[in-house]
């Protein structure tokens, strides 16, 4: 477990829940794929690009020079083409379903142009989800999956954007994608 700039003042709850796989299950979590809107990948691909890179026996350097597809936001969606988004999700929320603990889980989804909200079908796992909630003003769709459709893991998010919005110069792209989960106390 890494925890970036965190500096507490006091006693924090954190470190004591960090240590406890059981406690940590039954707690509420949020899912989500890397943003990027300032474009550090880029700047993190050439510093993987030395020969300490290079000579890394596990590999970290491998797709040197090459951003990952899939698995960074925002991303442009082509229109009349699948868009493909890679979620990782690591509660096993079909389990926790079956066994009672799981209060809720959902998939929140945000556009850069609102227009599209009634133009884009989303797939999770191959399973189209039925219709979303829609915040116009925030781009935002939010989906209620069935629990089933979820796994542990990677999770293969598709887009089918039908059409583009009146405005055919503006790109339509996915700027955030989350699965906040919700657990019964």
């Amino acid at each position: 477990m890494y925890l970036f700039n965190h500096f507490p003042n006091k006693p924090s709850p954190q470190f004591t829940e960090l240590g406890d796989p059981k406690t940590l299950a039954a707690m509420d979590k949020l899912f989500a794929v890397e943003n990027d809107p300032a474009g550090y990948w880029e700047h993190y691909i050439c510093l993987l690009d030395s020969s300490a890179a290079r000579d890394d026996p596990y590999r970290h350097g491998a797709n040197i020079g090459v951003k990952p597809t899939g698995r960074f936001l925002p991303a442009k969606m082509v229109p009349a083409q699948e868009n493909i988004v890679i979620l990782k999700i690591g509660d096993d929320i079909q389990e926790a379903a079956r066994d009672g603990t799981l209060q809720s889980a959902m998939l929140r989804i945000q556009l850069s142009e609102p227009r599209a909200l009634d133009a884009v079908e989303v797939r999770l796992n191959g399973e189209r989800l039925p219709r979303a909630a829609k915040d116009s003003a925030g781009g935002w769709l939010t989906y209620t999956p069935k629990p089933a459709w979820f796994k542990t893991g990677q999770n293969r998010v598709s887009f089918h954007l039908a059409s583009s919005p009146q405005d055919g110069d503006t790109p339509v792209e996915i700027r955030a994608l989350e699965v906040p989960v919700k657990y019964k106390k």
